[in-house]
């Protein structure tokens, strides 16, 4: 799955993943059943209601009726922020590359030149240049500097991956006795997530996302400071043991003298990570 990285006005990097060529088919697949529809039931009332019998009034709703029929992609993206009802539907959106959000001139570029992307090239030109492009872009998208992107990604984080952790990793020891009190089973989904996105992009943003976890799960585990996680349960904690027990080779010293860098795998973040990582351990050892 292909994925983006934006970096808004107030400098804030956000990951995106991008909607691939199926999503994006099978969504304009269901606008045209919804328009299908909608249009068929909005002919049947007005010709219930007699309004087609007469010519006059047969222009005064039909004409305007083809106009928002025709503009129907435009119409919903604009006014639902980027989303047409099959893109909420399958929680698409229309975003733009500097952050901003997209103006009525970006939807109608992209609404304009769906003529050559989808209609007069039966949608070869627009699925060739999403399935080849980098950002998975037609050609309205690249005029108008906007991708659609998924607002629900594949990646999420299951019980079962969260449990698959003490199968996979050999612990021999808890380090942190009070993690299955402090946390809740959603508390280390999220955590998991977290350290996933930073495996598989560690960009600058997401390195620093997981020290602020390891930060607020420290201070869960009343520990002062997670880059010295030298006891084993403060009773600072939430329902923490009393009893300091030392535990000096959790991080080793060139991994403390490099912490905001690279830990002893030489990846920035890396003893973040290594934190985050024993914590889910525990918890899944002391829970399951």
């Amino acid at each position: 799955m292909r994925s983006t990285d934006i970096r808004t006005a107030q400098q804030v990097q956000i990951h995106y993943q991008l909607a691939n060529l199926r999503d994006r088919g099978l969504a304009q697949l269901l606008d045209l059943v919804f328009w299908s529809v909608g249009s068929s039931l909005i002919m049947t009332i007005l010709g219930v209601l007699g309004v087609l019998r007469s010519e006059v009034l047969s222009w005064v709703f039909l004409l305007p009726l083809v106009v928002v029929l025709y503009t129907y992609s435009l119409l919903f993206e604009w006014l639902w922020r980027g989303q047409t009802p099959a893109k909420r539907l399958m929680g698409l959106q229309v975003v733009k590359l500097n952050g901003a959000d997209p103006g009525f001139s970006d939807y109608a570029t992209r609404w304009a030149f769906r003529l050559i992307d989808l209609w007069s090239s039966l949608g070869a030109v627009g699925g060739l240049l999403i399935g080849t492009s980098e950002r998975s872009q037609r050609l309205g998208d690249m005029l108008a500097d906007t991708i659609v992107v998924r607002l629900r990604p594949d990646n999420v984080p299951s019980l079962d991956r969260l449990l698959a952790m003490h199968a996979n990793d050999a612990v021999d020891r808890v380090r942190f006795p009070n993690a299955a009190l402090a946390f809740s089973e959603q508390d280390m989904l999220l955590a998991l997530q977290v350290l996933d996105r930073y495996r598989r992009f560690a960009n600058e943003a997401h390195i620093r996302l997981l020290e602020n976890l390891a930060e607020k799960l420290a201070s869960g585990l009343g520990i002062p400071d997670w880059r010295y996680p030298d006891v084993r349960g403060s009773g600072a904690g939430p329902a923490g043991s009393k009893t300091k027990q030392k535990d000096p080779d959790f991080l080793s010293q060139h991994d403390r003298n490099t912490v905001g860098g690279s830990g002893a795998s030489g990846k920035p973040g890396g003893n973040a990570a290594r934190f985050v990582q024993t914590v889910l351990q525990d918890y899944v050892v002391l829970t399951r």
